[in-house]
């Protein structure tokens, strides 16, 4: 089964927006902040994390998992007059150690119903994309690193490279580019992936290295 971490954040998708990488996220409030500081919220932050798909395939029982000041917000959060959360989708990092072995886990968060929030695990890595983005990147990824007959691959990292420009005017900003870890029976393959933003949307990119 493929992307496992992907089908835990089909929920999730559905209330995603692109941020805005020109404009510096605005300081979360002091609701905001309360529900990022709460003892409840870090722990449902871990325990998502420690079912990333990323992990468990490594096998290790005796990881660390440490949560990391890095918070990204796709969909700004919104308060009721009781200062419940009725809106908002934003992603938080932990990092895990053990057995050797070190990876960045990100784990999604949105306001499902009035007060109630719901955690799902996103790609792992420092991957720039948003949930929807990863999302489609995950195909091309897969595609390009999966060969046929193969039904056990999954996404075991993601490394933001570079931004580079493109000499195509149909491009109308920089082409971001990463390199995504995927695990196809057994056998590792890098697969660079570009994100290339246009007038109608990202376009991706990817090939295996």
């Amino acid at each position: 089964m493929f992307q496992g971490w992907a089908s835990a954040l089909c929920c999730l998708m559905l209330l995603a927006t692109t941020a805005s990488a020109q404009n510096p996220p605005p300081p979360p409030s002091p609701q905001f902040s309360s529900i990022l500081q709460a003892q409840q919220h870090r722990d449902a932050v871990i325990d998502a994390a420690k079912h990333s798909t990323t992990w468990i395939r490594h096998g290790c029982q005796s990881g660390s998992f440490t949560p990391l000041p890095v918070v990204k917000v796709w969909k700004r959060p919104e308060f009721d007059a009781t200062n419940r959360p009725i809106a908002g989708l934003w992603g938080e990092r932990v990092e895990a150690s053990g057995c050797g072995i070190t990876r960045l886990l990100n784990v999604a968060t949105s306001v499902r119903s009035p007060g109630a929030l719901v955690t799902g695990i996103l790609a792992p890595g420092d991957t720039g994309a948003d949930p929807t983005m990863q999302m489609d990147a995950s195909r091309y990824a897969f595609t390009a690193a999966v060969s046929p007959g193969c039904q056990q691959a999954y996404l075991d990292d993601t490394h933001a490279v570079r931004k580079e420009k493109a000499d195509d005017p149909r491009v109308n900003g920089p082409v971001s580019v990463e390199d995504w870890t995927v695990v196809a029976c057994g056998r590792t393959v890098v697969v660079e992936v570009k994100f290339i933003p246009t007038a109608n949307g990202t376009t991706v990119v990817a090939h295996a290295l």
